[in-house]
Order: C-alpha cells, then structure tokens, then sequence
C-alpha cells in the first residue's frame, strides 16, 4: 500500500489528497487550503516550519468545556493548538496569535420559518373602525417575525498563515474560545503590521531547496533555521 510521502501513513483509498504531483494524507493536506495546487516538496516545506514551532511549543494555559474540543495556548510564544497536548496522537498545526485574521457564527442546516403575529386582531380592530377594507387592511400589516429553527451553530476561524489561508470550523469550541480571539484581533490591530513571521518562512523554504539540490548540508540547514525562527 502506498505511503504519504511526507509523514509514513499509508494511504488508503479514500484516505488521500491530490496535490500537483502525487498524493499526501489529509493530516499533512491540513496545513494549506491550495494543497491542491501545490508540490509535496513546498507543504514538506511547511511542515518542516511547523515542527520548528511544535518543538518550541509549551503549554501556559487550556481552554475546554464539556464535549468541546480543547484549545491548548502557549502564552510565551504566543501560539495555540487546536486540540489536548496530553492526547495527540499526530502533529497539529501550530498557530500564532498573529495569523488570526477574522472569525465568524453561522447556522448550518436547520429550516427558516416566518410567523405573522396579530392578523386576527388587526383584522377584527380594523373591520369595526372601517368595515371590509379596514378589516383587510388589518390582517396584511400583522408583524412579522423570521427565525431558525433547528441546525447546528458553527464558528469559523479564518488565519493567514505563512502555508497561506487557512481555516478551521467546529460547533464544539470551549466557551472563551471567541474571546481569546478577540484578544488575538485586537493585538494585531494595535501594532504596526509585520511580515516577519512569513519572511522567516520563505527564507527557510529557499534554504530547504538549496538543502534539496546538494548545495548545503543538513547541518547547514538546521542551523539557518533555528537562527531564522530565533531558537
């Protein structure tokens, strides 16, 4: 059975992703939203970025609630994972406080309904002040409520991260997942804008081809990253 190329799980025959040239596992596919377009060597490239970061990473704080997914937060790098450190079994993406861009709650599924309130009444006012007309005149301006009903309330995280866009959804957040979000926002607006962070990983993906093409050693490598991500 063939294996990902990048991390070793086998591939079954659902279990796998199309980039432009092969096939990867949906864990390593998560990284990007244009893994479809894009070579194993370039999301290799990123995952390499993340491991630099997952090793640094260290836990400060957790948000969960019951039957929620836990968020697990490292204050001192200023990175969040999506998920139990205790618990994984596989690598998560590891996000920084700055690549959040926006969130936004939506109702999926579930139907919309709309009530007419007071028509009855209206009617009957209107018909004693001015007859027939009055009474028509009444039941069409009855209020009108619209609402949901039924479906499931997600909440939809949108980064720009140095793999591009990305975005995460789920109904089962921790409460105070929306806050810290907030928080995350509100510290990106209120400092001058930086591109630092994605410098550093175009840098490291330019030394990882030099790496590729025998042009510097591993040793090399390792070293000008560690130095880039300022480890």
């Amino acid at each position: 059975m063939a294996k990902c190329p990048i991390c070793g799980e086998k591939l079954g025959l659902l279990a796998k992703v199309k980039v432009s040239d092969g096939d990867i596992c949906p864990v390593c596919a998560s990284i990007c939203a244009s893994h479809a377009t894009l070579p194993i060597a370039t999301i290799q490239g990123y995952w390499e970025t993340n491991k630099a970061r997952w090793g640094s990473f260290t836990p400060t704080q957790t948000l969960k609630s019951l039957a929620s997914e836990t968020i697990t937060i490292d204050d001192t790098h200023r990175y969040f994972i999506f998920g139990d450190v205790k618990k994984l079994k596989v690598e998560p993406v590891v996000f920084s406080f700055d690549e959040v861009d926006s969130y936004e709650m939506e109702t999926v599924g579930g139907k919309t309904v709309t009530k007419k309130k007071g028509g009855i009444t209206r009617a009957v006012v209107g018909g004693v002040v001015a007859g027939p007309v009055g009474a028509l005149v009444g039941s069409g301006t009855a209020k009108a409520e619209t609402k949901t009903v039924g479906g499931v309330k997600m909440t939809k995280v949108h980064f720009t991260t140095y793999a591009g866009k990305v975005q995460r959804m789920s109904s089962t957040y921790p409460i105070g997942f929306t806050d810290f979000l907030d928080r995350c926002i509100a510290d990106a607006s209120s400092e001058p804008a930086t591109t630092a962070v994605a410098s550093a990983a175009d840098e490291i993906l330019k030394y990882k081809e030099l790496l590729d093409k025998g042009i510097i050693t591993a040793e090399e490598f390792s070293a000008k990253k560690a130095q880039l991500l300022g480890l």
